[in-house]
């Protein structure tokens, strides 16, 4: 299990796709590590900050999450991978295109680099818009890490690493 400092989609997280995101809450970047200021924060938005990277032709696979304001376990993280058919993953072209591919199939959306450094994600699923507001951050080994948020507060996210 990736850790911030240390998904499956749960019910809980499968609730909270609906919460528009259209833009990430100012991001207060620090030097604390990654895993207190969740304690402290509880909330994603206020990770530090990685640079945002080029997305284009990148492929961002499942590494975790956080669900109403805590970390999954690891036992909630294969219960979920297994929901989903064994896989997860974001995919970027070049031209603003974005797929997520879920072991019963793919959804195709858009994504957009927004204005306050994090990227917008747009996903369609049987007509209904998915929203992810994607941040970026760095696991306690040092590895880039996409952090996908769901809601305004913060509160549910999905972690992918290339």
């Amino acid at each position: 299990m990736k850790r911030i400092t240390s998904l499956a989609l749960s019910a809980a997280l499968l609730a909270s796709l609906s919460t528009p995101v259209l833009a990430a809450p100012a991001i207060s970047v620090d030097t604390a590590p990654t895993a207190a200021v969740l304690e402290e924060e509880n909330s994603l938005w206020e990770l530090p900050q990685a640079d945002t990277p080029d997305m284009s032709n990148t492929v961002w696979s499942f590494a975790g999450g956080y669900i109403d304001g805590g970390e999954m376990t690891q036992a909630e993280m294969d219960e979920s991978l297994a929901a989903y058919g064994g896989t997860l993953q974001f995919t970027f072209d070049a031209a603003g295109g974005a797929k997520m591919i879920q072991g019963g199939g793919t959804l195709n959306g858009t994504y957009q680099y927004l204005d306050d450094g994090s990227v917008g994600v747009i996903f369609d699923y049987n007509g209904e818009e998915l929203r992810y507001a994607c941040i970026f951050t760095w696991t306690d080994e040092g590895e880039l890490l996409m952090v996908a948020i769901s809601d305004v507060e913060g509160a549910d996210g999905i972690y992918f690493v290339r």
